[in-house]
């Protein structure tokens, strides 16, 4: 993605995971939340947040989110 951007994945369980694509080994059934922060080149920052419906476990997943610019 972009030079000069962060990004910051917060997980359920207080995992928190950097860079634009990251993966995470989920162990809890059921409705998990993920936010990704996010800051570009100029310091701005954002926030999105993503449910994911876990029905086997564990349950390893790679999240990537392509933000355009």
């Amino acid at each position: 993605e972009g030079e000069g951007m962060s990004y910051e994945w917060h997980f359920d369980d207080g995992t928190i995971l950097t860079g634009p694509c990251v993966q995470h080994v989920f162990t809890t059934l059921g409705s998990q939340t993920v936010w990704l922060f996010w800051k570009d080149n100029c310091g701005k920052e954002f926030k999105k947040e993503f449910k994911i419906e876990i029905k086997d476990c564990p349950c390893k997943v790679e999240v990537k989110y392509t933000i355009e610019t």
